[in-house]
């Protein structure tokens, strides 16, 4: 008899306990899961939508558009498809499939998306792993700085990968129409 009351109550006991852990367990995952998310991604308005954009690759275009505004030019609307292929070719040269991005193959991206007659540029960074913010490397390469500093640019996308040896970065900007 005592064993029954015994084994009714663990029985009891369990029960209460088991989904009470369930529920920490998944709310702490989830508060885990939203604080990444937020660390890794910023929203940045483009064209006519919001998407995430790494806040590496943000932080990356507001350095660019300090530049930009130091040397007395306005700022560069960042646009999610430029982000996006700026990605795209970071993480192909980060994997090693391609050692440069082409000018002529953004171009044809761009077509295909709809954007015609799109005056493209791009500039690629590589840095060490351990550098932790965005670096400045590009300032010192008078072929970015001429780039960077163009009026009649006004879009940005900036992507960036890693690999087990440095880190890539891309930097599209654009003319608005052609």
């Amino acid at each position: 008899m005592k064993k029954t009351v015994y084994l009714k109550i663990m029985g009891l006991f369990a029960a209460t306990l088991v989904p009470v852990l369930c529920w920490t367990v998944l709310t702490y995952a989830e508060h885990t899961q939203n604080a990444e998310a937020l660390d890794r991604f910023a929203q940045v308005k483009g064209k006519d939508h919001f998407t995430p954009v790494r806040c590496s690759e943000r932080k990356m275009a507001s350095q660019l558009n300090e530049y930009r505004r130091s040397s007395g030019l306005p700022a560069l609307r960042p646009d999610w498809d430029l982000f996006r292929l700026a990605r795209m070719s970071a993480e192909d040269m980060a994997s090693g499939q391609i050692s440069a991005v082409k000018k002529s193959d953004i171009g044809r991206r761009l077509n295909h998306l709809g954007y015609r007659n799109r005056r493209v540029s791009v500039v690629t960074v590589r840095s060490s792993l351990s550098d932790k913010s965005v670096p400045a490397v590009w300032q010192e390469s008078p072929h970015a700085q001429q780039l960077i500093k163009q009026k009649d640019l006004q879009l940005i996308g900036v992507g960036h990968s890693v690999n087990n040896h440095e880190q890539v970065w891309v930097i599209l900007l654009s003319t608005d129409q052609g």
